[in-house]
């Protein structure tokens, strides 16, 4: 489990507390080990481009407009950003 949100918490006459409200997060990368929790997802909740990219098995990140980033472009993406801050940083002169 990668984020566990509890919100409105209810005290009873027992002394029991109740989660009113709870958000729960599960890292992708465990769905192989966890299928049946996986298999509770609600996809009427998500964007239609984000249920489409999963059952393809990519990685989508929405932006606005009509554009966004896809699989492997994304990692060059997060490579370049990379590299541009440690240009930046260091101001070494043969980095791209």
């Amino acid at each position: 489990m990668h984020l566990v949100v509890c919100e409105n918490l209810a005290l009873c006459a027992l002394c029991a507390v109740y989660c009113m409200d709870c958000k729960l997060n599960f890292d992708s990368n465990a769905e192989y080990r966890q299928p049946d929790v996986f298999a509770l997802k609600d996809w009427s909740q998500a964007d239609e481009r984000d249920v489409q990219a999963s059952k393809a098995n990519l990685n989508y990140i929405g932006l606005d407009g009509n554009i966004g980033c896809l699989g492997i472009s994304l990692s060059y993406y997060s490579l370049l950003c990379f590299c541009l801050f440690l240009k930046s940083f260091f101001g070494h002169a043969n980095m791209p």
